[in-house]
């Protein structure tokens, strides 16, 4: 990680000097005051900057080297659940294993990797692309297993999440797109069923006076968690999804999918102010009722105190 920060840095610092001369060029008749004629810069910028851009090509070769290591590394630590989680993590700690061999190579070279004169380095990172493509492909095909046993919406985000970056890569990116609708289509489920449970909520209440709630929880704060724990649980999913970068994010059923969130959350804020209004209206006098209640009450039955 060291090593790939100081390559950016100095892809950066680079770009920056580029992008000065340009500049500075653009102005250069701006410098010349009174009847003194500019002197523009004449000579082939491809000549000049040959050195430059080789060194530059370079420097984006190894970076994409860098990422593409920093992102393997990730599959260490990949455990995957589900039913065919042991066997699926089994044959992702194989592909760490090869990718580590094919790292390693790299480190017994004696070449100086930033000279572009140097062709040993392209040679040896041709081969390790084309190796890499084969693991690509594994993992999108374990991928695609893993995101197959995945029941739940929630399920999907976390083994999203453990791959990271990873599902970038073209090859799993292709695979994904497959099974993304597949999530979509899951969201849109959810959504639906928590308007069932909303809507069976107020039919509740409607018919008998009373909202199903935790047994132990007092009517109007029962009411209150009912509604939070609602929106929370369609929340948490739609943060997620918004937070892929994924073309099926900007697509006709995902739309859907965030109308329905929105209308929820409108229906849920409703419900809320609804219950509580409904409480402040019959506070004052429940309070003073109960205020007028003695604290001991005499059965009339066998004269005992409760």
């Amino acid at each position: 990680e060291e090593a790939a920060d100081k390559v950016k840095k100095s892809q950066n610092v680079l770009k920056e000097f580029k992008s000065k001369f340009q500049h500075y060029k653009s102005r250069l008749s701006s410098y010349f005051t009174g009847d003194k004629k500019p002197k523009t810069w004449d000579f082939q910028e491809v000549l000049v900057f040959k050195r430059y851009d080789s060194f530059v090509g370079r420097l984006n070769t190894i970076s994409e080297f860098f990422n593409t290591a920093q992102q393997f590394h990730k599959l260490e630590k990949v455990e995957i659940g589900g039913i065919r989680g042991k066997l699926l993590t089994s044959h992702v700690k194989k592909i760490f294993e090869e990718f580590k061999e094919l790292y390693g190579i790299f480190g017994n070279r004696t070449y100086d990797a930033l000279d572009p004169s140097d062709k040993l380095f392209l040679k040896d990172y041709e081969k390790f692309n084309g190796k890499i493509f084969g693991l690509d492909r594994k993992l999108g095909a374990i991928l695609g297993r893993a995101f197959d046993d995945c029941t739940e919406t929630q399920s999907i985000f976390k083994l999203l999440h453990v791959f990271g970056s990873l599902t970038d890569r073209k090859l799993i990116t292709a695979e994904l797109s497959d099974k993304m609708p597949h999530l979509v289509a899951n969201l849109n489920e959810e959504m639906d069923e928590a308007k069932t449970i909303f809507l069976k909520q107020e039919k509740r209440i409607h018919d008998s006076g009373k909202a199903l709630i935790d047994k132990n929880m007092p009517p109007i704060s029962g009411q209150l968690r009912f509604a939070k724990e609602l929106r929370d649980k369609i929340a948490a999913s739609v943060k997620d999804f918004k937070g892929l970068s994924h073309p099926i994010c900007y697509s006709e059923g995902a739309n859907l999918v965030i109308s329905k969130y929105k209308e929820m959350v409108c229906l849920i804020t409703s419900y809320e102010e609804m219950a509580f209004a409904n409480w402040t209206k019959s506070v004052e006098t429940q309070t003073t009722e109960n205020l007028d209640c003695p604290l001991l009450v005499r059965e009339e039955k066998d004269g005992t105190l409760k």
